[in-house]
C-alpha cells in the first residue's frame, strides 16, 4: 500500500500524511459460524491460503462470483491511440522529472465533429512550483505546446483545438492549483470502475460494462477476469490474425469461470 501512494503521489509525506485503517473482514455473509467468540468460515483463508487444503476452489473448480458481462475491443483508433500517448507522456517520471509542477490526476475529453478535433484536458498544477499567476499560465502555455505537437504527430494534418483548465477564473484567481498532484486531497477520489477502465479508455461509441476492473480479486471475480480475458482475446485476434473484433464475456453466478456462460464475438471494421 505505501509503495504504491508513493508512485502515484510522491509528494505525500507518508508518514505524517496518511493513515491507513484496516477495515477487512473475513465474513462471508449469511452462514458466519461465531466459536469462542471468534469468526469462523470457509474464507478464513482464502486468499492467504497455509496449504493446499486449504484453497476453497483448487483442482481447477473456481466458480463465478456473480451473474455480469464483461467486454473488449481492437484495434483502437487513431484518436483514442493519440489520447492515450498524451497521457502517458504527461505522466512519464521523465516528463515529470522535467515538468516537476505538472501533477498526475490527468484527465483528457475529446469531442470529433466531422474532421475538428476538440481536446478539453484538466491538469493539475503543483502549487509550491507555481508562485504566482504569470507562473501558472507559463506552465500552461508550455504544456499546451507540448500536447499540440503530440496531437499532431499523431493525427497528421487536421485541426484541433485544445482547451486547458477551463473551470479557472483568472479575475478571482481561481486556479488548478494543488499540493499532492491529485484531487485526492479535496476527498475527489471518484469511484471503483467509473474511469478506471482496463484500456485506459471511457469510448462513448465502443463497448462498455459497468464491471469494474480495478481493486477487484483476481481469483474468482468476472468483472475482473472476464475484462481481462475479453481484451486479450481481442487483442490477439488483431496481432495474430489481423481481424478487428468486439467481445461480450457473460458468467452466470456458481459456474465454472473456465466456461463462460454465453461468449458473442463480432467482426468489425473501425474506421474512425
Amino acid at each position: 500500500m505505501k509503495n504504491i501512494l508513493l508512485e502515484y503521489f510522491p509528494l505525500i509525506d507518508f508518514e505524517k500524511d496518511v493513515q491507513i485503517i484496516d477495515n477487512t473482514h473475513l465474513a462471508c455473509g449469511l452462514g458466519v459460524v461465531y466459536q469462542d467468540g471468534e469468526t469462523t468460515n470457509a474464507r478464513h483463508n482464502f486468499f492467504s491460503p497455509k496449504n493446499k487444503a486449504a484453497l476453497a476452489n483448487h483442482n481447477n473448480n473456481l466458480r463465478a462470483n456473480d451473474t455480469s458481462t464483461a467486454t473488449a475491443y481492437y484495434p483502437y483508433s487513431s484518436l483514442e491511440k493519440t489520447i492515450l500517448t498524451i497521457e502517458d507522456t504527461l505522466n512519464a517520471k521523465k516528463f515529470k522529472s522535467e515538468h516537476p509542477f505538472l501533477g498526475t490526476d490527468i484527465k483528457i475529453m475529446e469531442v470529433r465533429q466531422d474532421n475538428n478535433y476538440n481536446f478539453t484536458l484538466c491538469l493539475p498544477i503543483i502549487s509550491h512550483c507555481t508562485p504566482n499567476a504569470r507562473a501558472y499560465t507559463h506552465h500552461l502555455e508550455g504544456l499546451q505546446k507540448i500536447i499540440s505537437q503530440i496531437i499532431s504527430k499523431e493525427l497528421g494534418d487536421v485541426y484541433f483545438t485544445i482547451y486547458l483548465n477551463t473551470r479557472d477564473n483568472p479575475l478571482r484567481d481561481d486556479f488548478y492549483l494543488i499540493c499532492t498532484g491529485s484531487s485526492i486531497e479535496s476527498g475527489d477520489e471518484g469511484m471503483v470502475g467509473r474511469g478506471n477502465r482496463y484500456n485506459g479508455l471511457i469510448n462513448f461509441q465502443a463497448p462498455n460494462s459497468m464491471e469494474a476492473y480495478h481493486g477487484k480479486n483476481p481469483v474468482y471475480h468476472v468483472g475482473k477476469l472476464y475484462t481481462s480475458l475479453a481484451h486479450l482475446i481481442t487483442r490477439d485476434l488483431y496481432l495474430i490474425h489481423g481481424i478487428s473484433s468486439r467481445i461480450w464475456l457473460t458468467s452466470r453466478m456458481g459456474d465454472n469461470l473456465n466456461s463462460p456462460w454465453k461468449v458473442h464475438l463480432e467482426s468489425t471494421s473501425r474506421n474512425y
